[in-house]
């Protein structure tokens, strides 16, 4: 359960994380929640051995209340979600390579770029910045 990210104001209250690998079986996922007893929205990939380098993008949509998950250009899990970024509110723990919740491991990886865009990039566009040029 160690986070490439990990936005929210605590664990339970609200949150949006990636992790490399959920649990024991190495998937990589993404969810965002508003409080434990809303529900979380969740994309979860196939499981994938995720040794080396690689380009991973969170696609959400907030006009379509969709999220795509991408993994070196290729969209590799798509979901519906009622909860978007902005309905968490202003959030006060905002990690990169770190979880909300104090028993998960810090990342053991190196991220080279992190970036948040203001709206959903396109299926090309998340080719591009993969390395597809």
């Amino acid at each position: 359960w160690q986070r490439v990210f990990d936005f929210g104001t605590s664990s339970t209250t609200g949150y949006m994380f990636l992790t490399p690998s959920a649990g024991t079986n190495g998937v990589v996922r993404f969810a965002i929640s508003r409080t434990t007893s809303s529900g979380e929205s969740r994309v979860t990939g196939p499981a994938r051995d995720l040794t080396g380098w690689h380009h991973v993008a969170v696609v959400i949509d907030g006009q379509a209340r969709t999220l795509q998950l991408c993994l070196d250009g290729e969209v590799v899990a798509t979901g519906a979600t009622a909860i978007l970024p902005g309905d968490l509110g202003q959030t006060t723990q905002n990690w990169l390579g770190r979880s909300q919740y104090d028993a998960d491991a810090y990342l053991s990886a190196t991220l080279d770029e992190f970036r948040i865009y203001s709206r959903a990039l396109s299926a090309a566009e998340v080719l591009f910045l993969a390395g597809d040029r």
